[in-house]
């Protein structure tokens, strides 16, 4: 019986030296590779591809499967720097006369 498996972000060794299928979603096309490292820092799986094309993903993102493995995990979008709550500007010194200004180009 083939082995059921579910991503687990407490544990991203487990995916070390395992053939994945990872979907594109711009070009909702399925790649082949295998997952050969893990940056702990950055949160980043690096996956060398059948095309020998490498890259560094943060798998929790895209969605996959394991090849000999039952089950798929499902992309989820995590929150970019710019999507990040709102804190309002508060002076340590509440009778502070200090203007705080911030530009937003995009």
């Amino acid at each position: 019986e083939t082995p059921e498996w579910d991503y687990d972000e407490a544990n991203p060794e487990f995916l070390l030296g395992k053939e994945v299928s990872i979907l594109w979603a711009d070009s909702r096309v399925w790649y082949k590779g295998k997952i050969d490292n893990w940056d702990e820092k950055d949160g980043k799986h690096h996956i060398s591809y059948e095309d020998n094309d490498k890259r560094w993903h943060r798998l929790i993102e895209y969605s996959f499967s394991l090849y000999g493995m039952r089950g798929q995990h499902v992309g989820e979008k995590q929150d970019e720097p710019y999507r990040r709550k709102f804190i309002p500007y508060t002076p340590k010194d509440p009778d502070s006369k200090t203007v705080a200004t911030f530009h937003c180009t995009l």
